[in-house]
């Protein structure tokens, strides 16, 4: 098979998530799994300490708009923080 018939690899892209609600190991499992189950969502990391989902996408599959469903459907809050905002700022 030559390198012109090999698929390619996905484009990802990665997404950031702000996550409420969670207040224990338990809820940050039961986030990432709902992360990971979303059709196009390549690797999914829930930090309960910091309150954030790392996610990365297939931006072709998925979008921003349906990860904040899928946490909020598992019973969580869900947010893409604003451009530019840092930590510290917020």
């Amino acid at each position: 098979m030559s390198a012109d018939t090999l698929p390619s690899e996905p484009r990802s892209i990665a997404v950031r998530l702000d996550v409420g609600g969670m207040t224990c190991a338990a809820c940050q499992a039961h986030v990432q799994k709902a992360l990971t189950r979303v059709p196009g969502v390549l690797d999914a990391s829930v930090h309960l300490v910091a309150n954030e989902a790392r996610v990365r996408i297939d931006p072709a599959r998925v979008g921003a708009d349906e990860l904040v469903r899928a946490v909020e459907d598992a019973g969580y809050e869900a947010r893409v923080p604003p451009v530019g905002r840092s930590a510290l700022a917020e």
